[in-house]
């Protein structure tokens, strides 16, 4: 390795002239393999004015440039590498204050990420490497950084919002003191679509994810505070819980409509107190004729709180010696129905217990998302959870896109479509708890109920009418929020 370097804290253009006729530059242009030239990124002079007075060097070093032969780091020494049978390495203490950022894009997955990096003028690097969803993969990435020279001041990294993948990578970078940018991959699909060939591979997903980095057109994601996340994970968790106690219910009751149809008409609520302590004890009717009048009154009692007695305990004997139910199997259908039942009652513990946690995180987290009619602690935990910080939405409207109930308009020339529907792209737990709450306070709140009845007295559906209030909710939700206020209903004018 031979090595030319310079004692002068300014490089002249006299200097590159003798290093021109020891080497001359324009003959490393047809070197076949070269690496990159890396630049201080520190200083107060442009490398390319200092050469502007020499008419073979600057424009040769400014080719260099322009094919993205050359990178700038934050490293007190220029340093040129070049491959052919020797390296040959130029160091020089220059001063520049180009200013060149590179973009990297990470495509996740479950076990190894794709990442590709580009330049200012969006020409990679190298071609896209993969690396281990691990500390030792990010350290390889950290280490091709360290080797490119570039710092976290110099790149923007770019990662898409893959299920929970995407999680480690961003915390890992974050706290090293990278800029790294989380966007939907709604937003990178419809970059893609910009390409003639829509090829989808995830080389081809972290170029695109690096050139939107590029371009700066992206909404980005960022992690909230610690309360906000363990609100939204305990959340979902319940919601999560709450669908399935729901197909518990609908297993359990298709299993009744076939060994004890008329089951359905013997009790309020089939999965109240009293009916479910029955089909814990006796499934189906062969298992209630099993059981004695006294034993099955005491247990329709003491499950009732005394509403049921006898009589219902007689009803039911007489209506399960006359069912119409299937009588093959008997077993088989008595042994699935007692073990959803287990399986229910366990789960509806679950949320019980859940609910608290979240009641209690709630209360340290907000105050006033509650005062909103049609929000109680449950809906009032997904609303704030999901929304996050309330000042990175700068307008309502945006708030009702998060939520995706923002309606996709249908118009071209002339026409202009009348049958419009919910876009349905944002998230669909904010969505899903803001509909149900205006479902309530469209009968409850008077300005609210006012606008849902007339929309029904202009002939609009039901569902319409209450997606209409979902978005004046969405913007009711954005005031509140934003200054921190309890809602005050205000009578509607006369």
């Amino acid at each position: 390795m031979v090595t030319f370097s310079f004692s002068k804290e300014k490089v002249t253009p006299a200097d590159f002239e003798i290093l021109h006729k020891r080497k001359p530059i324009k003959h490393l242009l047809s070197l076949s393999k070269c690496e990159i030239i890396y630049l201080s990124a520190e200083g107060a002079v442009s490398i390319l004015e200092v050469l502007a007075s020499s008419e073979r060097i600057a424009p040769l070093l400014y080719g260099l440039i322009r094919m993205s032969w050359i990178a700038f780091s934050a490293e007190s020494l220029t340093r040129l590498y070049f491959r052919k049978e020797q390296r040959i390495t130029y160091a020089a203490n220059l001063i520049t204050e180009v200013d060149f950022m590179f973009y990297c894009g990470i495509d996740i997955a479950k076990h190894k990420h794709e990442m590709s990096v580009i330049d200012s003028d969006g020409k990679a690097l190298f071609d896209s490497i993969s690396f281990a969803n691990s500390k030792d993969g990010c350290a390889k990435v950290l280490a091709l950084f360290e080797r490119l020279g570039i710092t976290p001041e110099t790149v923007v990294i770019g990662l898409e919002a893959t299920g929970h993948y995407w999680l480690s990578v961003y915390e890992h970078f974050t706290e090293l003191g990278y800029d790294v940018k989380v966007i939907n991959p709604i937003q990178s699909e419809a970059f893609r679509k910009m390409y003639i060939r829509q090829t989808k591979t995830d080389s081809k997903d972290s170029f695109i994810i690096a050139q939107i980095m590029r371009f700066g057109q992206y909404s980005s994601t960022t992690l909230a505070d610690e309360n906000i996340i363990a609100l939204r994970q305990l959340s979902r968790y319940r919601l999560a819980l709450v669908d399935s106690c729901g197909d518990c219910k609908r297993r359990i009751i298709a299993l009744l409509d076939q060994v004890f149809p008329e089951y359905a008409k013997q009790f309020t609520d089939t999965f109240g107190v009293a009916s479910t302590e029955l089909l814990l004890n006796c499934p189906t009717p062969e298992d209630m004729l099993a059981v004695s009048t006294k034993k099955l009154t005491a247990l329709l009692k003491k499950s009732s709180k005394g509403h049921f007695g006898e009589s219902k305990a007689k009803e039911l004997k007489s209506i399960a010696k006359n069912t119409f139910g299937v009588s093959f199997a008997k077993d088989a259908f008595s042994f699935q129905i007692k073990q959803l039942m287990e399986q229910l009652v366990f789960i509806e513990n679950q949320v019980s217990e859940l609910e608290k946690e979240i009641s209690a995180l709630l209360h340290q987290t907000n105050q006033v998302i509650t005062t909103i009619p049609g929000i109680g602690e449950t809906l009032g935990a997904i609303i704030v959870s999901e929304i996050g910080d309330i000042h990175r939405f700068d307008a309502p409207n945006k708030l009702v896109a998060f939520a995706g109930l923002d309606v996709k308009v249908n118009q071209s020339g002339e026409f202009v479509g009348t049958k419009n529907k919910i876009s349905k792209r944002g998230s669909p737990y904010l969505r899903r708890a803001i509909w149900l709450a205006a479902s309530v306070a469209a009968f409850h709140d008077p300005i609210l109920s006012e606008y849902y009845q007339s929309l029904r007295a202009r002939g609009k559906h039901h569902l319409t009418a209450v997606g209409a209030v979902s978005r004046k909710m969405c913007n009711i939700i954005f005031v509140i929020l934003s200054e921190n206020r309890p809602y005050e209903i205000t009578p509607p004018k006369s």
